[in-house]
């Protein structure tokens, strides 16, 4: 019986055996087919790809290509005029496209192209320059070298998005950048006096190398920039209302503007790389405050409006009242009169965008004073209100900053902090007269923004 068993067991392996040498070739064989699959798949996706760059390739350089012949011809047509709009429009229409449609190295040369061609050049009047506001530059780098340095003088590209744009060892004299989009920006041992950067968003930029001499940097946004290497800071530099918060430099002199007066460096309202403000403009805001612009016409300069349908108030001599009554602003001879029964007023828009780094970082408010107060038979009343505005003048809040119904008299007062998004201020003046024989004015006004702390 064992014998037997075993002879079975021995059966059923030899059959197993038999079925697996039987069924081997054709594993060797499926295996090889699946490998051999797989490497043709992987073959045939690396030659399209392959195929697919070269025809890339080949578009790229017939869209180059085909713009520079074109441009080329267009500018030696006697037809063609630089100073006519609708030409320049078309020429604009013609390079943004091609620079959508082309790499980095070609959007360098088209660019050198129509510096060298005088179309983007700010030495050339307004009415001949080509426009490349939203132009993409994006990771474009124009490198020198210390023996050719690229000259890019007066190179005109306001309004470029340009974020990574390279420049090293360039000659950028004259230059204007103007409201560019350059976060990441590098410019490197090159020479940029007299260029404009106004308004330029530019955080984690890195600077080096550089002399700074007769720039305007106002406005622009700078924050996390690295000054690196050897920073001179020369005459008739323009920082106002620029942000270099969290910008850092190994080289200590590098940022130290204490050894700078604010004549040959100007940084009223900047922000420094320790969030500290050193030098905020205190000046008057408000124009014609003091009513002696249009003092003996009898009327509200158009720099003063009327709210909604509401009456205005009028410029007038204080001759017509009787200064017995009443004490004087002491500061000429007119002021702000409303006299006839019901409510009028007057309305002043003030632009605060130099103050604007001040305000995002919730550090700024108003002083304001005024000698304001009303001459009644009745309850007349005068008050003055103030409105924060954004940048496409839609309301964020408004409040009422003083009222009386007592005789005119000198006051001060605060407001609270400004809130981030203003742009625009509106001051608001607005009387009540309740009788024939009362009368409000106003007179010196007096607004200027401040530092305070959170």
């Amino acid at each position: 019986m064992s014998e037997t068993t075993d002879s079975n067991r021995v059966k059923r392996c030899l059959n197993i055996i038999k079925l697996i040498l039987a069924a081997f070739p054709s594993i060797i064989f499926g295996g090889f087919t699946i490998i051999f699959t797989i490497q043709q798949n992987h073959v045939s996706n690396e030659n399209r790809k392959q195929d697919q760059l070269q025809a890339d390739e080949l578009n790229i350089r017939k869209t180059f290509e085909t713009y520079i012949d074109h441009v080329s011809i267009l500018l030696v047509d006697h037809k063609f005029n630089r100073s006519n709009p609708e030409h320049l429009l078309y020429l604009r229409v013609k390079t943004l496209t091609a620079l959508r449609h082309v790499d980095v190295n070609r959007k360098r040369d088209i660019i050198l192209f129509l510096h060298e061609s005088r179309l983007i050049r700010s030495d050339i009047p307004d009415t001949e320059r080509l426009n490349l506001i939203s132009a993409d530059l994006q990771n474009v780098q124009f490198l020198g070298s210390p023996d050719t340095p690229y000259q890019l003088d007066y190179i005109y590209l306001p309004g470029i998005y340009a974020p990574n744009i390279v420049f090293s060892w360039c000659s950028l004299k004259y230059a204007v950048f103007d409201h560019a989009s350059m976060s990441n920006v590098q410019i490197l041992n090159s020479t940029i006096s007299y260029s404009s950067f106004y308004q330029i968003n530019a955080p984690n930029a890195i600077i080096g190398d550089i002399i700074f001499h007769r720039n305007n940097f106002s406005h622009a946004i700078l924050i996390g920039t690295h000054f690196a290497g050897i920073i001179g800071w020369k005459e008739g530099v323009f920082l106002t209302n620029a942000d270099l918060f969290v910008s850092y430099t190994f080289e200590e002199s590098a940022l130290n503007f204490h050894n700078y007066d604010i004549n040959s460096l100007n940084f009223q309202n900047l922000r420094f790389p320790d969030g500290s403000f050193r030098s905020i403009d205190s000046s008057n805001l408000i124009d014609n405050g003091g009513a002696e612009k249009g003092c003996q016409s009898n009327v509200s300069q158009e720099i003063w409006l009327p709210r909604n349908n509401l009456t205005r108030m009028q410029i007038s001599s204080y001759n017509i009242i009787n200064l017995t009554v009443i004490e004087t602003a002491n500061n000429g001879d007119c002021a702000f009169f409303a006299h006839a029964p019901g409510e009028s007023s007057l309305i002043q828009l003030i632009d605060v965008q130099r103050f604007s780094v001040l305000i995002r970082s919730e550090q700024a408010a108003c002083n304001i004073s005024a000698f304001i107060g009303c001459v009644e038979k009745g309850w007349s009343n005068i008050s003055i209100h103030i409105s924060y505005l954004q940048d496409n003048n839609i309301q964020i809040n408004q409040h009422e900053i003083f009222s009386t119904t007592l005789l005119p008299k000198k006051v001060n007062f605060q407001t609270k902090a400004i809130p981030k998004q203003t742009r625009m201020l509106e001051i608001q003046l607005i009387s009540n007269v309740t009788g024939p024989l009362s009368f409000c004015l106003i007179d010196d006004i007096q607004m200027n923004i401040f530092h305070t702390s959170k």
